[in-house]
């Protein structure tokens, strides 16, 4: 599938031919101020490029030329490296249908296996369009308070090359849902000082920020599983790129074409079989238990162990547990590999 980065990235260079330069000399100089999960964060691009511009934008559409702006930190850190992972079909949707909910630590995000890393969403649409899928990354703003830098997981949806971006806070010793219960309420708050109460638009309003739940869920895994992420040709692992120098300083050279990582066929293989065997098992176990527990299968969550002794502080540990049979003899399972191509990139 064509997820349309040629015409993202041509976008930005039609802004101006040195646009990777210039973003690429900015983080240069800024990047004693960056954590090294961060390639570029969305202030110092927006500043930068509005003063570069400033004097060649009519006051009355620079909110417009900064709305176009937002994308650009996260899809200058994804061209660095084009990591697109695509989940197994079944694992997809189960992950997509896993609940954030209890206590999954915010920390977990910060482990993403690259700057950004970019989703594909088959068969899905936001806000009634459809969605080819969607770039996540990590964000950091200072408190303008306390200067304190403060963390946000943006995503950009990807709408057949036309972009739009979410951010969640990323608080502070939080778990994930407490986060994006703050989300809620904050704009709740914000969107009811400026509209009033109207059902219809506080409806769709509210539904769109549930909808960020799946794609965290789809990122949680990415940032968690890190086993279940292949090559297709069994070849390595995503990981940072490492700049090359050059007389000008260093520099990321990006790569000629999107590299594809298989997220899950392992576990999607699993789960086929299970299903496969589901439904006689149930019938067997069902006739032949009489005391046990009644046979189900317990649905898709989210698990966190904590490791380390207690008197240090612990590493959260996340697993995503699949639906798990209870009572059932679902015998051996066998996993299938598939591979996928994706067009080469202009850059």
């Amino acid at each position: 599938m064509d997820h349309q980065f040629n015409k993202i990235f041509n976008f930005y260079n039609e802004m101006s031919p040195d646009t990777w330069r210039f973003i690429e000399t900015l983080r240069s100089s800024h990047k004693n101020e960056l954590d090294d999960f961060v390639y570029i964060t969305r202030l110092m691009v927006g500043r930068a490029i509005t003063q570069r511009y400033i004097d060649k934008i009519p006051h009355k559409v620079i909110p417009d030329f900064l709305s176009t702006l937002s994308p650009l930190a996260g899809i200058a850190a994804w061209r660095t490296t084009q990591g697109i992972y695509e989940f197994d079909p079944d694992l997809f949707e189960e992950a997509w249908n896993t609940p954030i909910e209890g206590n999954i630590p915010v920390e977990i995000l910060f482990k993403l296996p690259e700057w950004c890393i970019y989703i594909p969403t088959p068969g899905k649409q936001r806000n009634g369009l459809d969605l080819l899928g969607f770039f996540a990354y990590i964000d950091t703003f200072p408190n303008p308070r306390t200067s304190i830098p403060e963390y946000y997981f943006n995503i950009i949806y990807n709408h057949n090359g036309r972009l739009d971006e979410a951010s969640v806070p990323l608080l502070a010793h939080a778990s994930l849902e407490d986060c994006l219960k703050h989300l809620q309420e904050a704009n709740d708050l914000q969107y009811n000082k400026i509209s009033g109460d109207i059902p219809a638009i506080k409806a769709t309003y509210l539904e769109t920020i549930e909808d960020i739940a799946p794609f965290l869920s789809l990122c949680l895994y990415v940032a968690s599983q890190a086993g279940e992420i292949n090559h297709p040709t069994g070849a390595g692992k995503p990981a940072f790129p490492t700049p090359t120098r050059t007389k000008k300083g260093e520099r990321y050279f990006p790569p000629n074409k999107p590299t594809q990582w298989e997220v899950g066929y392992r576990m999607g293989a699993a789960l086929r079989e299970a299903r496969a065997l589901q439904e006689n098992s149930l019938e067997v176990a069902e006739t032949s238990q009489k005391t046990s527990a009644r046979p189900h299968i317990r649905r898709a969550h989210w698990h966190t162990y904590w490791t380390g002794p207690r008197s240090q502080e612990q590493i959260p540990v996340l697993k995503w547990l699949p639906p798990i049979p209870v009572n059932l003899d679902l015998g051996d399972i066998v996993p299938t590999i598939r591979p996928v191509k994706e067009p080469a990139l202009s850059l």
